[in-house]
């Protein structure tokens, strides 16, 4: 059996358009692990140069409390 990756594409979306985890998939035992996002605000972090030393990705993963 073969890895299988996903990777989600969005074309030109409209930038008040919400980027995030489907509610379908967010419950209490399974919480979302990243931030809920208009387009825009994503290219403003992507745009901006001051990822500073982390990926676009990690800035929007939601931070777990008590983790270091």
């Amino acid at each position: 059996m073969k890895e299988r990756i996903s990777i989600g594409a969005f074309h030109t979306p409209q930038m008040n358009t919400v980027i995030g985890p489907t509610s379908r998939l967010v419950t209490p035992e399974r919480p979302a692990l990243f931030k809920t996002f208009t387009v825009e605000d994503y290219y403003k972090v992507r745009i901006s140069l001051q990822l500073k030393g982390k990926s676009c990705l990690d800035l929007m993963r939601i931070q777990k409390e008590n983790c270091k």
